[in-house]
């Protein structure tokens, strides 16, 4: 199956226009459109086409490029999704042992009071 030369570009632009979310909250389109020509080694004004899908063709070492960053992208994504998954994990299991979540593993004795005993004074 070959892909249209639109849904290419439709393609790119919604690549370029993810990557873009990546470079941080609150920036102006000049500075995404620098930022995006800067990450995929192409002038400004190809940024700009690429953004708001303007080409009717990609040029191959462009599309290339974005491709790639774009995986590299999904991929540090994934690993950071990962790490906080293994952060929460570590906190829920503190959590489920009550009687000493700051033991790291070691055997501890549970000197909690019983539930009987938190009463109000």
């Amino acid at each position: 199956m070959t892909a249209s030369p639109e849904s290419v570009t439709r393609d790119a632009q919604s690549m370029a226009r993810t990557l873009s979310q990546t470079f941080g909250p609150g920036l102006g389109v000049k500075e995404v459109l620098h930022r995006l020509a800067r990450l995929l080694k192409i002038t400004e004004r190809q940024a700009k086409s690429l953004f708001y899908g303007e080409w009717e063709q990609i040029p191959a070492y462009v599309y290339l490029r974005l491709t790639e960053a774009y995986r590299s992208n999904l991929e540090r994504a994934a690993r950071q999704a990962e790490h906080q998954a293994a952060v929460y994990r570590a906190l829920q299991d503190q959590w489920n042992d009550p009687c000493d979540p700051f033991s790291c593993g070691a055997s501890a004795t549970c000197d909690a009071l019983p539930a009987s005993s938190y009463g109000a004074p």
